[in-house]
């Protein structure tokens, strides 16, 4: 059911308009602020990514940990993107 937050129970199932429970405009304003935290996020891991300096001289877990970084922004951001996208439909 689309728009709606559900709470399964053993003998029940409760349908909640998502409306009722968050102020959506708040809602697609923190998602936005959120998108844009997370593009400067991912142009910073890239860009040390990119670096040859970086790649070349860091300890190889700091790399690991940047690489880990790159891909937990990465699925966070595309969290966000479709979160947006359904709020805005």
């Amino acid at each position: 059911m689309g728009g709606c937050s559900v709470c399964l129970l053993p003998k029940a199932v409760i349908y909640m308009p998502f409306a009722d429970l968050v102020d959506i405009e708040k809602e697609i304003l923190r998602l936005k602020a959120e998108e844009k935290r997370l593009t400067g996020e991912l142009a910073r891991s890239r860009a040390m990514l990119g670096n040859e300096k970086f790649i070349s001289k860091a300890p190889e877990a700091k790399i690991a940990e940047e690489k880990k970084k790159l891909e937990s922004y990465t699925r966070m951001m595309e969290q966000v993107k479709k979160r947006l996208a359904q709020l805005q439909e």
